[in-house]
Protein backbone atom coordinates (compact mmCIF):
# COMPACT_ATOMS: atom_id res chain seq x y z
CA UNK A 1 0.00 0.00 0.00
CA UNK A 2 1.42 3.22 -0.99
CA UNK A 3 1.75 5.85 1.72
CA UNK A 4 0.53 9.73 1.40
CA UNK A 5 4.77 10.26 1.40
CA UNK A 6 4.82 7.89 -1.49
CA UNK A 7 2.27 9.28 -3.25
CA UNK A 8 3.63 13.04 -3.06
CA UNK A 9 6.68 11.93 -4.05
CA UNK A 10 5.73 10.48 -7.50
CA UNK A 11 2.99 13.94 -7.67
CA UNK A 12 6.25 15.72 -7.50
CA UNK A 13 8.13 13.88 -10.07
CA UNK A 14 5.30 13.71 -12.08
CA UNK A 15 5.24 18.08 -11.88
CA UNK A 16 8.88 18.23 -12.21
CA UNK A 17 8.89 15.82 -15.62
CA UNK A 18 6.03 17.76 -16.95
CA UNK A 19 7.92 21.15 -16.45
CA UNK A 20 11.03 19.83 -17.98
CA UNK A 21 9.36 18.35 -20.78
CA UNK A 22 7.85 21.80 -21.63
CA UNK A 23 11.02 23.32 -21.26
CA UNK A 24 13.15 20.86 -23.85
CA UNK A 25 10.54 20.30 -25.94
CA UNK A 26 8.57 23.93 -26.38
CA UNK A 27 10.33 26.73 -24.49
CA UNK A 28 14.16 26.20 -25.65
CA UNK A 29 13.31 24.92 -29.11
CA UNK A 30 14.81 26.61 -31.73
CA UNK A 31 13.61 24.70 -34.88
CA UNK A 32 10.75 22.52 -36.62
CA UNK A 33 10.60 19.51 -35.03
CA UNK A 34 11.84 17.26 -38.75
CA UNK A 35 13.90 14.39 -38.76
CA UNK A 36 16.48 17.00 -41.51
CA UNK A 37 16.89 19.39 -38.95
CA UNK A 38 20.13 19.39 -36.79
CA UNK A 39 17.87 18.85 -32.98
CA UNK A 40 15.93 15.98 -34.08
CA UNK A 41 17.24 13.10 -32.38
CA UNK A 42 18.09 14.96 -29.22
CA UNK A 43 14.64 15.81 -29.18
CA UNK A 44 13.11 12.42 -30.17
CA UNK A 45 15.27 11.19 -27.50
CA UNK A 46 13.89 13.32 -24.95
CA UNK A 47 10.08 12.58 -25.95
CA UNK A 48 10.44 9.10 -25.34
CA UNK A 49 12.03 9.54 -21.64
CA UNK A 50 9.53 12.11 -21.18
CA UNK A 51 6.69 9.48 -21.92
CA UNK A 52 8.37 6.85 -20.92
CA UNK A 53 8.33 8.93 -17.04
CA UNK A 54 4.68 10.05 -17.13
CA UNK A 55 3.66 6.16 -18.64
CA UNK A 56 5.41 4.69 -15.23
CA UNK A 57 3.27 7.71 -13.01
CA UNK A 58 -0.01 6.00 -13.36
CA UNK A 59 0.71 2.91 -11.32
CA UNK A 60 2.58 4.40 -8.46
CA UNK A 61 -0.52 6.74 -7.80
CA UNK A 62 0.60 10.21 -8.77
CA UNK A 63 -1.30 13.20 -8.77
CA UNK A 64 -2.01 15.49 -11.42
CA UNK A 65 -2.75 19.36 -11.03
CA UNK A 66 -6.53 20.41 -12.08
CA UNK A 67 -7.96 23.89 -11.70
CA UNK A 68 -10.69 24.35 -9.21
CA UNK A 69 -12.53 27.59 -7.98
CA UNK A 70 -9.07 30.08 -8.67
CA UNK A 71 -6.71 27.58 -7.70
CA UNK A 72 -5.46 24.28 -8.20
CA UNK A 73 -6.22 20.56 -6.96
CA UNK A 74 -4.81 17.21 -7.06
CA UNK A 75 -6.50 14.60 -8.98
CA UNK A 76 -5.32 10.43 -9.70
CA UNK A 77 -3.61 10.61 -12.71
CA UNK A 78 -5.92 7.51 -14.51
CA UNK A 79 -5.26 6.51 -18.31
CA UNK A 80 -7.46 9.27 -19.36
CA UNK A 81 -5.29 11.99 -18.29
CA UNK A 82 -2.05 10.19 -18.81
CA UNK A 83 -2.99 9.91 -22.55
CA UNK A 84 -3.81 13.67 -22.54
CA UNK A 85 -0.30 14.48 -20.97
CA UNK A 86 1.37 12.37 -23.55
CA UNK A 87 -0.78 14.29 -26.29
CA UNK A 88 0.25 17.63 -24.64
CA UNK A 89 4.07 16.39 -25.21
CA UNK A 90 3.23 15.63 -28.98
CA UNK A 91 1.07 18.60 -29.60
CA UNK A 92 4.09 20.90 -28.31
CA UNK A 93 6.67 19.52 -31.31
CA UNK A 94 3.90 20.02 -33.59
CA UNK A 95 3.24 23.92 -32.80
CA UNK A 96 6.21 26.22 -33.96
CA UNK A 97 8.25 26.97 -31.24
CA UNK A 98 8.01 30.59 -29.13
CA UNK A 99 10.73 32.47 -31.58
CA UNK A 100 8.26 32.41 -34.28
CA UNK A 101 5.91 34.31 -32.56
CA UNK A 102 5.57 37.94 -34.11
CA UNK A 103 3.86 38.80 -30.62
CA UNK A 104 6.02 41.48 -28.32
CA UNK A 105 6.35 40.48 -24.79
CA UNK A 106 6.68 36.96 -22.96
CA UNK A 107 5.48 34.35 -24.94
CA UNK A 108 5.40 32.23 -21.44
CA UNK A 109 3.99 32.34 -17.85
CA UNK A 110 4.51 30.86 -14.86
CA UNK A 111 1.34 28.99 -13.40
CA UNK A 112 1.72 26.28 -10.55
CA UNK A 113 5.59 26.85 -10.53
CA UNK A 114 6.01 26.01 -13.92
CA UNK A 115 6.91 27.86 -17.32
CA UNK A 116 4.24 26.87 -19.87
CA UNK A 117 3.23 28.83 -23.08
CA UNK A 118 0.47 31.27 -23.46
CA UNK A 119 -2.67 30.55 -25.63
CA UNK A 120 -1.83 33.89 -27.80
CA UNK A 121 1.73 33.23 -28.28
CA UNK A 122 0.72 29.66 -29.83
CA UNK A 123 -2.28 30.99 -31.84
CA UNK A 124 0.01 33.85 -33.21
CA UNK A 125 2.68 31.58 -34.41
CA UNK A 126 0.71 29.00 -35.55
CA UNK A 127 -1.28 31.63 -37.56
CA UNK A 128 1.70 33.39 -39.04
CA UNK A 129 3.54 30.24 -39.27
CA UNK A 130 5.55 30.50 -43.28
CA UNK A 131 5.23 27.07 -44.11
CA UNK A 132 8.44 25.42 -45.46
CA UNK A 133 7.69 22.40 -48.07
CA UNK A 134 8.43 19.69 -45.66
CA UNK A 135 5.72 21.22 -43.29
CA UNK A 136 3.05 21.54 -45.62
CA UNK A 137 1.24 18.54 -44.73
CA UNK A 138 0.79 20.15 -41.05
CA UNK A 139 -1.30 23.04 -42.92
CA UNK A 140 -4.95 21.78 -42.34
CA UNK A 141 -3.89 20.77 -38.57
CA UNK A 142 -2.80 24.21 -37.94
CA UNK A 143 -6.00 25.68 -39.02
CA UNK A 144 -7.71 23.20 -37.26
CA UNK A 145 -5.94 24.45 -34.27
CA UNK A 146 -6.31 28.29 -34.62
CA UNK A 147 -9.71 27.80 -34.96
CA UNK A 148 -9.81 25.81 -31.62
CA UNK A 149 -8.08 28.04 -30.23
CA UNK A 150 -9.84 31.32 -31.16
CA UNK A 151 -12.93 29.65 -29.73
CA UNK A 152 -11.78 29.23 -26.57
CA UNK A 153 -10.40 33.00 -26.58
CA UNK A 154 -13.69 33.99 -27.26
CA UNK A 155 -15.74 32.02 -24.89
CA UNK A 156 -13.03 33.15 -22.31
CA UNK A 157 -13.15 36.06 -19.95
CA UNK A 158 -9.38 36.41 -19.75
CA UNK A 159 -8.87 39.62 -22.10
CA UNK A 160 -6.64 37.69 -24.64
CA UNK A 161 -7.25 39.94 -27.59
CA UNK A 162 -8.15 38.31 -31.63
CA UNK A 163 -5.63 39.16 -34.29
CA UNK A 164 -8.52 39.05 -36.59
CA UNK A 165 -12.11 38.21 -36.04
CA UNK A 166 -12.53 34.78 -36.06
CA UNK A 167 -15.91 34.88 -38.71
CA UNK A 168 -13.33 36.75 -40.99
CA UNK A 169 -10.60 33.54 -40.32
CA UNK A 170 -12.89 31.00 -40.70
CA UNK A 171 -15.12 32.27 -43.76
CA UNK A 172 -11.40 32.40 -45.37
CA UNK A 173 -10.91 28.47 -44.76
CA UNK A 174 -12.85 26.44 -47.88
CA UNK A 175 -12.79 22.78 -45.91
CA UNK A 176 -12.86 22.90 -42.32
CA UNK A 177 -12.00 19.62 -40.43
CA UNK A 178 -14.69 19.95 -37.89
CA UNK A 179 -13.90 16.70 -35.87
CA UNK A 180 -10.67 17.94 -35.95
CA UNK A 181 -11.56 21.50 -34.81
CA UNK A 182 -13.57 19.49 -31.69
CA UNK A 183 -10.68 17.51 -30.84
CA UNK A 184 -8.37 20.36 -30.13
CA UNK A 185 -10.90 22.75 -28.61
CA UNK A 186 -11.33 19.54 -26.02
CA UNK A 187 -7.39 18.74 -25.90
CA UNK A 188 -6.63 22.00 -25.18
CA UNK A 189 -9.43 23.14 -22.72
CA UNK A 190 -8.11 20.02 -20.86
CA UNK A 191 -4.71 20.90 -20.90
CA UNK A 192 -5.75 24.48 -19.98
CA UNK A 193 -7.47 23.09 -16.76
CA UNK A 194 -4.18 21.63 -15.96
CA UNK A 195 -2.21 23.88 -16.20
CA UNK A 196 -0.17 23.47 -19.08
CA UNK A 197 -1.24 26.49 -21.38
CA UNK A 198 -2.33 30.02 -19.82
Amino acid sequence: MKTKATIGNYTVLLKSNLAQAIKVLYNTRKVIYYPANRDYPKLSEALDIFKLNINSMEDKGARVAIAFNGNFIYKKLDTDKKNSLIHFLDFLLLIPPPKFSIRKGKNTAIINEITVPKLSSILDSVLNFKFPRYWIDKQKEYESISIAIMRIINESDNNQSLPEPLWKIEQNLKEKDIESIKFYTAQIKEWISMGLIL
